[in-house]
């Protein structure tokens, strides 16, 4: 037997010997996102989900802020929940009034492993957000979307080799003065996409 269901054990024979704690760990059963609200299971009866309760967050504000959309679940074949693991307040003792305070991984639910000082956002399908310790802001998937474009990670190495070459090509040049007489082209550098500009045109730089 794992460690959760183990713990959810304790808890169910608890419940039966007492009245109801304020504190109350449970499982997520199902999950409202229009409400950010969901109903859980509590000990010591699986058979009823209560809720749903209101899912707090220290980010929100009107129309804005942070919304992670939970899975819940319904029962295995022994009774034990499959939802994600919650702790609900309840200011009444009658468990009518709740509020999910906030989840934690487990050995079902496994935590990703964010080292010290780091901030990682990863879903399920293998996408990540992670702002890491060395300075970097990493972002991984398949398609990035900014705005109402898209832009996936063959063409993000595109447009950045573009940029290179704009960047290379834009230091390299130079100006004509009666001096120097006309100007000279740089030489072209392997790999690089090339930046040519007509005869007549003047680039200016702040």
């Amino acid at each position: 037997m794992n460690h959760v269901h183990e713990l959810w054990d304790h808890m169910r024979l608890a419940a039966q010997s007492r009245s109801p704690h304020p504190i109350q760990f449970g499982f997520v059963a199902a999950y409202h996102p229009a409400s950010n609200m969901a109903t859980v299971y509590l000990a010591p009866d699986t058979s009823v989900a209560h809720g749903p309760f209101p899912i707090l967050t220290p980010w929100l504000g009107k129309g804005w802020g942070l919304q992670a959309g939970l899975k819940g679940g319904g029962l295995d074949t022994s009774g034990n929940p499959l939802g994600e693991p919650c702790l609900v307040l309840f200011p009444d003792p009658e468990l009518q009034l709740g509020v999910i305070v906030v989840g934690h991984f487990n050995d079902r639910f496994r935590a990703p492993g964010a080292p010290a000082g780091e901030i990682w956002l990863i879903h399920e399908k293998g996408q990540t957000i992670k702002l890491t310790n060395d300075g970097h802001a990493r972002i991984t998937g398949t398609r990035v979307e900014l705005g109402d474009s898209d832009l996936s990670g063959d063409h993000a190495l595109v447009r950045n080799k573009e940029f290179q070459a704009l960047v290379t090509a834009f230091n390299a040049h130079v100006h004509a003065t009666a001096a120097s007489g006309p100007p000279v082209p740089p030489t072209p550098v392997p790999g690089q996409i090339p930046v040519v500009a007509p005869p007549s045109a003047t680039v200016f730089a702040k």
